[in-house]
């Protein structure tokens, strides 16, 4: 890991917020507890927030796909 021996701890919090288009809308907040006497550079931060990024997208697209499979079984209606 990039961080490894150098972080307390990392803490997300992900609001997920109806959009007007019927989609989902996250917003994300990372706080980052480092170590005493550890500094962190901004450029290793960025690395670590597009990372828990694209993870995200990740579970977003796995729910999406578990949404589309659970509507295709109840298909056709009735």
């Amino acid at each position: 890991m990039f961080l490894t021996g150098k972080l307390e701890k990392i803490c997300y919090e992900i609001q997920l917020v109806a959009s007007e288009d019927e989609g989902t809308i996250a917003k994300t907040t990372s706080k980052y507890y480092s170590l005493d006497g550890v500094e962190i550079s901004d450029d290793k931060i960025k690395t670590g927030q597009e990372r828990s990024g694209a993870m995200f997208k990740v579970l977003a697209l796995y729910q999406h796909l578990i949404c589309l499979y659970v509507e295709a079984k109840s298909y056709p209606p009735g």
